[in-house]
């Protein structure tokens, strides 16, 4: 965002509601959202955190986003 991008992070979006629902901890609870916003990018950054390559919730959005037509970018951390 510092750069000018606009940026949506399901992660950040959502603990918010996951202090207060046990349910929207589950990738299949914010599946359809994070489609939907899928769809309206232009692309999917990942960002290679601890686990990344073994979650579920990052594997079917990148496998979606692909599937769509939309580039899936892996990202160094630290930025």
């Amino acid at each position: 965002m510092a750069k000018g991008e606009i940026v949506f992070s399901p992660v950040v979006y959502g603990h918010p509601f996951a202090l207060d629902n046990t349910s929207a901890i589950y990738y299949n609870y914010w599946r359809p959202f994070n489609e939907h916003m899928i769809l309206a990018s232009a692309e999917v950054r990942v960002l290679k955190l601890s686990g990344y390559l073994s979650s579920r919730g990052v594997i079917g959005e990148a496998q979606f986003a692909l599937e769509n037509g939309i580039p899936v970018n892996q990202v160094e951390f630290p930025l």
